[in-house]
C-alpha cells in the first residue's frame, strides 16, 4: 500500500471553472458534491473545477477525454495495446492516472486495465450535466485510489419540463456517430431521462504495436437512463443504469466487452437538520479479450447532521466486494471496509475549515488512516483562497496483486 501527503492552494479571483471558457454562470450558483452532499461552490473549502453543461454545449467536445483536456492541471493520455481502441485516462497532480478516483454520479467507474487507469469514454458526452474535478487527495473522503484526486461525472436528470436532443457527427477514419436523449417528467413526483449513443470508427492507423496495426476498429454502443421519485415531502428515491456494449477488432476477429453499472438509493430527511442517505451499487465488466471480468458490489450509508450554523456533520460507512478472474490469473476476491466522518465548520464570514478523517481495512492488506484539513478564507466576494493537507493512499487492486 502506498501512501502520501498532497498540500495544494488555490486563489479564485474571478468566476472561472478552467482556463478555456469563462462560463456566464455566476460562482454562487454552481452546486457541487465533494463530500456525498450539496454545496454551493463558493462555500466548499476544497480545491474544485467544475465543466458545467452549458461549458460543454459551446466546446463541442468529440469524447469525455477530449473534453477534460480543456480542464486546467488536468492530463489525458489516450492509448491501446490490449485495451480498447477508443480509450482516454484521467490523472491530477503528476500521479500515475490509477490514482486518480474515477465516479459517475458518485459510483466507481470499473473498466478495462483499471490498474492503469479508468476509461472515461465509456460515459458518452451528451449524458453528462457536469464534471466536477477536486484537485487535492480525496482519501478521507472515498478511501483508495484517490490519492491524487477525484472525477465525478455528473450525469444528466430529468427536470420539470420535457426536453429531446438529437445529435449526429462523422469524421476521419469513417467514424461515424449518432445519439437521442430524452428528459421527461412523469407526474408531479418523477422525472426520467435517458440517453442513447452509438458510435462506430476504422480506427486511427497505427504502425506499431504489430497485433494492433490494422486492427482499431471499433463500434459502441452506450444507455445512460435514470428514474428520480419523490415518495413523500421527506424521501426521496433514485435508481440509474449505464451500460455500454463495445466490439472491437482483435487479431483478425471481433471480440466484445460490456459494461453494466446499476445502481439505487434512497435519502429520508429525519428532521429539518437530520438527512440519512442509503445508495447500493453493482459495476460489471467483462470481455472477450483473456476472458476477463471484473465486478464490485458496494452498500455505502451515511448521515448528514446541521448542528448549527457553523456546523454540518456527515458520516457513515460502506463496504466493497471485488472479485476479478482472468485467464492464467487465479480467482482472488477482495473486500474493503470504511469509515468516515467530517465537519464542516464555519468558524467566522471570513474563514470555513473541513476537517475529515476515514479508515480503511482491505482484506490482507494493512489498515489505512487518512485524514484531511481544507480551509476556506474569503476576504471579499471575489476571492477565495482555498488550502488543503491530506493524506491519500493506495491499496493494491486485484489486478496489481495477481496479473502477470
Amino acid at each position: 500500500m502506498r501512501t502520501i501527503v498532497i498540500a495544494a492552494t488555490a486563489i479564485t479571483a474571478i468566476a472561472t471553472c478552467f482556463g478555456a471558457i469563462a462560463p456566464t454562470t455566476e460562482l454562487e450558483e454552481i452546486v457541487v458534491t465533494p463530500s456525498r452532499r450539496d454545496m454551493l461552490l463558493r462555500e466548499t473549502s476544497d480545491h474544485i473545477q467544475v465543466i458545467n453543461r452549458k461549458q460543454i454545449e459551446q466546446l463541442k467536445p468529440a469524447s469525455t477525454g477530449e473534453l477534460l483536456e480543456y480542464a486546467t492541471g488536468v492530463a489525458v493520455e489516450t492509448g491501446t495495446g490490449s485495451g480498447l481502441p477508443d480509450r482516454s485516462i484521467v490523472s491530477l497532480n503528476g500521479l500515475p492516472a490509477n490514482y486518480t478516483l474515477v465516479l459517475v454520479d458518485g459510483v466507481r467507474l470499473v473498466s478495462d486495465h483499471i490498474h492503469s487507469g479508468q476509461n472515461l469514454e465509456l460515459v458518452p458526452v451528451n449524458a453528462i450535466e457536469r464534471i466536477e474535478i477536486m484537485r487535492t487527495a480525496g482519501s478521507a473522503q472515498y478511501g483508495a485510489d484517490a490519492i491524487g484526486g477525484v472525477v465525478n461525472i455528473i450525469t444528466r436528470k430529468g427536470k420539470a419540463e420535457p426536453s429531446g436532443t438529437i445529435n449526429a457527427a462523422a469524421g476521419s477514419y469513417n467514424t461515424y456517430e449518432g445519439g437521442i436523449g430524452m428528459q421527461l417528467p412523469l407526474g408531479d413526483a418523477a422525472r426520467l431521462s435517458t440517453f442513447l449513443n452509438w458510435e462506430q470508427s476504422d480506427g486511427v492507423p497505427l504502425i506499431a504495436p504489430a497485433h494492433r496495426v490494422n486492427n482499431m476498429g471499433y463500434e459502441r454502443l452506450n444507455l445512460l437512463t435514470r428514474l428520480d421519485a419523490n415518495l413523500s415531502e421527506a424521501t426521496r428515491v433514485y435508481a440509474w443504469l449505464n451500460y455500454a456494449k463495445n466490439t472491437v477488432d482483435w487479431r483478425g476477429d471481433d471480440a466484445d466487452s460490456y459494461l453494466l453499472m446499476p445502481s439505487v438509493g434512497l435519502h429520508h430527511d429525519v428532521g429539518e437538520n437530520l438527512t440519512l442517505a442509503t445508495e447500493i451499487s453493482y459495476s460489471y465488466w467483462k470481455a472477450d479479450v483473456n476472458n476477463e471480468k471484473n465486478q464490485i458490489f458496494e452498500p455505502k450509508a451515511y448521515a448528514t447532521w446541521q448542528i448549527s450554523d457553523l456546523h454540518t456533520f456527515m458520516g457513515g460507512v460502506d463496504f466493497r466486494h471485488n472479485e476479478f478472474r482472468r485467464t492464467a490469473v487465479e480467482a482472488p476476491d477482495q473486500r474493503t471496509y470504511g469509515v468516515f466522518i467530517q465537519d464542516d465548520w464555519r468558524v467566522s464570514d471570513l474563514l470555513s475549515l473541513t476537517p475529515s478523517l476515514r479508515y480503511d481495512k482491505t482484506e490482507n492488506i494493512n489498515s489505512a488512516l487518512s485524514p484531511k484539513l481544507s480551509a476556506l478564507l474569503s476576504p471579499s466576494e471575489k476571492v477565495r483562497i482555498r488550502a488543503a493537507v491530506a493524506r491519500g493512499f493506495h491499496a493494491p487492486t486485484l489486478q496489481e496483486l495477481y496479473e502477470e
